[in-house]
């Protein structure tokens, strides 16, 4: 299990980044996907307890939108639905490739006001499905 250092990195477009985490975060699984709308699919990089890092292949830029995601896994073990969030950073991967419209993309979320049942769900997937 990779523990990344307590900062918040923030990626900006060109691969510069300001470092401002908050929370340990740690690597997870393979399979673990997270879904802000029904035709964006992403995979989760790391999570902590105040949000999330995925990438996604993308059309266009995403709007810095407050809505609900899902978070799953892909052999159906973990299941959560409707948590909050808001964007923190959505940029171009660095070094991705790009071909017009269509790029390789990096988003950071914050989570937002979580149900208890929520937090709850978000704990169990921090401690059992870290990558190994």
């Amino acid at each position: 299990m990779q523990n990344v250092e307590n900062r918040t990195v923030e990626f900006r477009e060109g691969g510069a980044f300001l470092d401002r985490r908050t929370h340990d975060r740690f690597e997870a699984r393979n399979g673990a996907f997270a879904s802000p709308k029904l035709n964006v699919v992403g995979q989760i990089m790391n999570m902590s307890c105040g949000g999330l890092a995925f990438r996604y292949v993308a059309s266009r830029a995403r709007a810095k939108e407050s809505s609900v995601l899902r978070i799953w896994l892909t052999d159906n073990s973990f299941n959560l639905s409707m948590v909050p969030f808001e964007v923190a950073w959505d940029v171009a991967a660095p070094g991705s490739f790009s071909c017009g419209e269509i790029s390789m993309r990096y988003c950071g979320v914050r989570f937002g006001d979580l149900a208890d049942y929520q937090e709850h769900a978000l704990r169990y997937f921090r401690r059992h499905y870290r990558a190994l």
